[in-house]
């Protein structure tokens, strides 16, 4: 179900986004190559359950502008961005949802802006230090990180032989068809690397003493890129409440995969229903 858009401008750049609903806001970020419909299972529900949604095609992404330059894409000008829109649209503070790589905006956000954030939950990858501190097992699987730091090579190699590389790396969930079909426009394909490109080296590992913002971290059991034990870990890098759950029979995209779980596991969180948990 495609959603109603809307284009502002922040940061000169301008977003496409999808804003419904009205109450407490929810930032919605999508991964690698997605754009805001990924979240398209989501918005609905917590618009019923009275929330303001704002889901944005990143920087680089969908009918977002695409600036060229890795620089572009720095960790500081890509939480800029999720600040700026909430502050276009009204938003004094928010509850945040992240999936794959934009979580670390997530996190820069915490540590930069805690009092932005009401609530975070992160979906897939944990933090970046608890990333990082997986063993070789995650450094296998993790591998595209360091491929897509190679500009030309990275850009040609993807795309080969009808995608191929990309289709394995997501175990040919039927979302890759969306991304090829994302990022086959001119110029998308290094636009989402330079997200990689721009803070992979030295990979975004801030901590933050002292927060105390609720955290939830969801995780599916058949993930192909994203180890267990990076999410569950994660509970060190925080000081707040924090909440693990393992999904069952999803994959990288549990918001495809088990969109009434994941619907009823973040409207809980938000709602503060596991307060005393």
């Amino acid at each position: 179900m495609l959603q109603k858009n809307r284009k502002v401008n922040v940061n000169e750049i301008n977003f496409n986004v999808i804003v419904k609903g009205s109450g407490d806001a929810v930032i919605l970020l999508h991964g690698f190559g997605d754009t805001a419909n990924v979240w398209h299972n989501q918005i609905d529900y917590l618009v019923v359950a009275g929330f303001k949604v704002i889901a944005p095609d990143l920087r680089g992404f969908g009918g977002t502008d695409a600036p060229e330059w890795k620089e572009n894409y720095e960790i500081e000008k890509l939480a800029s961005d999720v600040k700026g829109l909430a502050d276009e649209f009204g938003v004094d503070d928010f509850h945040l949802v992240a999936h794959g790589f934009s979580t670390i905006v997530g996190w820069y956000l915490a540590e930069h802006y805690p009092e932005k954030l009401k609530s975070m939950v992160i979906i897939s990858m944990g933090h970046p230090g608890s990333y990082e501190d997986a063993g070789i097992e995650q450094l296998q699987k993790g591998w595209y990180r360091f491929a897509f730091l190679l500009p030309g090579i990275a850009e040609k190699q993807i795309s080969l032989n009808n995608w191929e590389v990309l289709r394995k790396l997501f175990g040919n969930h039927r979302q890759v068809k969306q991304i090829i079909k994302n990022i086959s426009r001119s110029g998308r394909i290094t636009s989402a690397m330079n997200w990689y490109r721009a803070n992979v080296i030295p990979l975004y590992t801030g901590e933050f003493p002292g927060l105390a913002i609720p955290l939830l971290g969801c995780w599916g059991e058949h993930d192909p890129v994203f180890l267990e034990e990076q999410m569950k870990n994660t509970k060190k890098f925080s000081n707040g409440k924090w909440h693990y759950v393992k999904i069952e029979n999803a994959g990288y995209w549990p918001q495809l995969d088990r969109p009434d779980l994941l619907n009823n596991l973040i409207g809980d969180w938000i709602t503060y229903k596991y307060a005393n948990k």
